[in-house]
């Protein structure tokens, strides 16, 4: 079973795909129930790291929160899954077929979440603590696995391109 898997690339991307949804969304589902269980939630778990609960109504960084455009953000949302969807099937190279397949789980996720919540669960926060007397800190903005997917989607697929070219012009 484990050879025919790995013989067939589409298979082994769709467990990825289901594999990393489902780890997304088991994520964000417990940490919205230790959240209601307990309000402000906050739980540090490393001197720069902490797990929290934030409802992102708006996109990256916070951009158009508040701004009332769910329904905008759906249906733009949905229109780049299946747009990556696209990407994917067309694409012809494995390490970019799992790029797009990692950033369609990202999309799909949080996509997810903006049908069911009306925004998207975010529960990590890196954060630098600058003093000890001031306590001062300045947090990166809380994101989620969804999130992480799609940065490495990303990333992977601008590292390969970048090998690939200087592999072909050498």
């Amino acid at each position: 079973m484990l050879k025919f898997i790995l013989k067939n690339k589409n298979i082994l991307l769709f467990a990825v795909f289901l594999t990393f949804l489902c780890i997304d969304q088991i994520a964000k589902h417990l940490v919205m129930q230790v959240s209601l269980a307990s309000p402000n939630f906050i739980y540090p778990l490393l001197p720069f790291f902490n797990i929290v609960f934030v409802l992102n109504d708006g996109v990256s960084f916070g951009i158009f929160a508040n701004s009332g455009a769910k329904n905008y953000l759906i249906i733009t949302a949905s229109f780049l899954c299946l747009l990556i969807l696209y990407f994917l099937y067309k694409e012809q190279k494995f390490a970019n077929k799992f790029a797009f397949c990692l950033i369609l789980c990202g999309a799909v996720g949080n996509l997810i979440d903006r049908i069911i919540y009306g925004a998207v669960i975010d529960f990590l926060d890196f954060y630098i603590k600058t003093s000890n007397t001031t306590y001062q800190q300045y947090h990166w903005p809380a994101f989620n696995v969804a999130d992480s997917l799609i940065f490495v989607g990303v990333c992977t697929l601008l590292f390969y391109d970048f090998l690939r070219k200087k592999i072909i012009l050498k």
